[in-house]
């Protein structure tokens, strides 16, 4: 939520407020890290002159668009997309990478740790 937001609440639902009136504004964003230089894409083992799309997350699951994106890349030559994370859509998506040859198209790294996933999109 953002400030305006929160007066928007703070004049519609007047029992949300804090004592003094407000509605608090609580921000869901990463604590900022220093993530180290700008790796090269060389450094990666990504090609620089592929568009890198990217899905991330520990919940890549059945039915949450994984199996599109993966479908997608059948029609996006020059891209490759990164699948970091994990989830119960992971055999299905290896799967599917399988049956349409999309191995040049679609990488599966997995799960990786914070710094290191950040390494990757911010080449994308």
């Amino acid at each position: 939520m953002n400030d305006s937001i929160a007066r928007a609440y703070e004049a519609r639902y007047p029992r949300l407020r804090t004592p003094d009136g407000k509605v608090a504004v609580v921000r869901n964003i990463p604590v900022p890290r220093d993530l180290g230089p700008m790796p090269t894409r060389a450094e990666l083992g990504l090609p620089e002159e592929a568009f890198i799309l990217v899905l991330q997350g520990s919940g890549i699951n059945v039915d949450r668009g994984g199996e599109e994106a993966v479908l997608a890349m059948r029609d996006l030559p020059g891209c490759l997309l990164l699948l970091i994370g994990g989830g119960d859509a992971w055999p299905v998506l290896e799967e599917l990478v399988r049956i349409h040859g999309l191995q040049d198209r679609v990488r599966l790294i997995g799960r990786l740790p914070y710094v290191d996933m950040m390494r990757h999109t911010r080449c994308a």
